[in-house]
C-alpha cells in the first residue's frame, strides 16, 4: 500500500469517526445542569480532588477521573466547531451524565470522612453521616421537579384526535399513515400503525410539511405510493378521488 493510499485510507476513517451538525435527531445546546446536578458536579469535583490527595495509590483511580474531562473536552469542541468525534454530542452528554456518579460517591465519602474527623461518639458520627446524606439527596433530586424551558410539555391532541388514531387500531395491522405531526406521534401508541414520522426520534418530519404543503391530489398520491402509505388524516374534506373509510372531526382516507 503507497503512503498516498494510506493517507487517504486514515482521512476517511476519520471522516468517518465524526459526527456534525445535523447527524442527530435532536442536538439542543442542553445546559449542563439539565442532566446533572449542581451539587453532583461540587461532590465529583472534590471526589476528583480527594483521590489525589488521601488515596494511597491515585493512578489507580485515574481512569475515572480521565473520562469526564475526555467527555467534556468533546463536548466543548462540538459548541465551537460543530463537529464531535468518536461519538455523537447528545450521547456524549448522556456519557458525561453516567460518568460522573463515582467522582460524586467519591467526594460525598471524603466530605463525610473530613466532618467526622474530630468527633469521637459513634451515634454522633451516624447522626451527621445521615444529615449530610439526606442535604445531597434533597439536592440531587430538587432539579427533577423542574422542567426546563426549552423542553416545554406539548399538548399532541385532543380528545377528537384521539377518536381518529383510535379508529386506525380497527384497520389491518402494520399500516403506513400519513398525518400532521402531533397526531402522527400519537398513532403508533394507540393504534399500533406506522407513521410517517413523529414530532422527535422518528421519521423525516419534512415529508409531511411537504405533502400537506402539495396542493395537487395527483402530486400527493404519488408522494403516498412512494412511501407506501394506505391511509391518510386530514381535518377536513379535501377535493381528492380517495375513499373515506372515516368522516367525523377529521377525515380518513384510504389511498
Amino acid at each position: 500500500m503507497t503512503n498516498t493510499n494510506i493517507f487517504t485510507t486514515i482521512i476517511s476513517i476519520l471522516k468517518d469517526l465524526q459526527f456534525q451538525t445535523g447527524w442527530g435527531v435532536v442536538e439542543i445546546k442542553n445546559s449542563f445542569f439539565e442532566l446533572y446536578s449542581p451539587i453532583g458536579y461540587i461532590l465529583a469535583t472534590f471526589g476528583a480532588i480527594g483521590i489525589f490527595i488521601f488515596q494511597v495509590k491515585p493512578k489507580k483511580f485515574l481512569p475515572y477521573v480521565l473520562l469526564p474531562i475526555t467527555i467534556l473536552i468533546s463536548i466543548t469542541i462540538y459548541r465551537l466547531t460543530g463537529s464531535s468525534f468518536l461519538s455523537p454530542y447528545q450521547r456524549n452528554m448522556f456519557y458525561l451524565a453516567i460518568s460522573l456518579p463515582i467522582l460524586s460517591a467519591f467526594g460525598a465519602f471524603y466530605i463525610i470522612e473530613i466532618a467526622s474527623l474530630k468527633i469521637n461518639k459513634k451515634l454522633t458520627k451516624k447522626i451527621l453521616t445521615i444529615f449530610i446524606i439526606a442535604i445531597i439527596t434533597f439536592f440531587t433530586f430538587q432539579s427533577y421537579f423542574f422542567v426546563p424551558k426549552q423542553f416545554p410539555i406539548y399538548h399532541a391532541i385532543e380528545e377528537k384526535d384521539y377518536d381518529t388514531v383510535d379508529f386506525l387500531s380497527t384497520l389491518p395491522p402494520n399500516s403506513t399513515v400519513m398525518g400532521w405531526a402531533f397526531i402522527s406521534t400519537t398513532i403508533y401508541p394507540i393504534s399500533q400503525q406506522n407513521p410517517v414520522a413523529t414530532i422527535f426520534f422518528y421519521g423525516n418530519r419534512s415529508k409531511i410539511r411537504d405533502f400537506y404543503n402539495t396542493p395537487n391530489c395527483i402530486k400527493q398520491e404519488e408522494m403516498l405510493k412512494e412511501q407506501n402509505i394506505t391511509y391518510v388524516i386530514f381535518k377536513s374534506k379535501v377535493p381528492c378521488d380517495w375513499e373515506i373509510i372515516y368522516q367525523k372531526e377529521n377525515v380518513i382516507y384510504r389511498v
